[in-house]
């Protein structure tokens, strides 16, 4: 057993930076930087875990922000997210990279699912330029557009404005803190640019 985890370990390194690399590319604007050398570590205080935060840039001009979060309180446990950021720090985009979510009920919640019909079959697929190249998400949707400054967010449910979804409340809520999670990192972040 040993010995094959060995020899799989680089291997299993590179297939995950290239999964990584593949997600910011899909959550984030047209870059030219090399995305993955600009990883800063953040952890500010109201977030339970250190967070990692992306630059995008283009031409020299940052364009955008990942940010990289994670919680144990799914319901299937361990969730991790991309949230990226315009940078004046709006939600542009929000996908989860990892959950173990019930099929059907909380899946629902933290994948997003292309809508296939009849035509779509027949039709070549097309690819949509950002933010509108990711299938649509019901929960997942609802944070475009908001602000660092909005957060933290609630369901609606426990007084806020996020819709859930009957049945998969605790992956609802899950995937809530993890959007509120990565305001409060982006806007830790924003606060230290600012500085220098």
């Amino acid at each position: 057993m040993g010995y094959v985890d060995q020899v799989t370990k680089v291997p299993r390194a590179r297939a995950k930076k290239e999964r990584l690399s593949g997600m910011l590319k899909d959550v984030l604007p047209p870059f030219d930087n090399d995305i993955l050398s600009t990883q800063k570590t953040v952890h500010p205080k109201e977030v339970s875990s250190p967070s990692v935060v992306y630059t995008a840039q283009r031409k020299g001009k940052t364009v955008a922000y990942a940010v990289k979060v994670s919680t144990e309180k799914g319901y299937g446990g361990k969730m991790e997210a991309l949230v990226s950021f315009s940078p004046e720090g709006k939600i542009l985009s929000f996908v989860i990279s990892e959950h173990s979510e019930t099929p059907g009920l909380g899946a629902e919640v933290a994948e997003r699912k292309e809508v296939r019909t009849i035509g779509s079959l027949f039709s070549p697929k097309k690819k949509k330029p950002f933010p509108d190249n990711l299938p649509p998400g019901a929960v997942l949707d609802q944070f475009r557009g908001r602000s660092v400054n909005e957060a933290p967010w609630q369901l609606r449910s426990r007084g806020g404005n996020i819709d859930g979804r009957s049945g998969a409340t605790i992956t609802s809520s899950a995937v809530t803190r993890l959007a509120s999670q990565a305001a409060l990192v982006l806007k830790e972040r924003l606060k230290k640019e600012e500085k220098k």
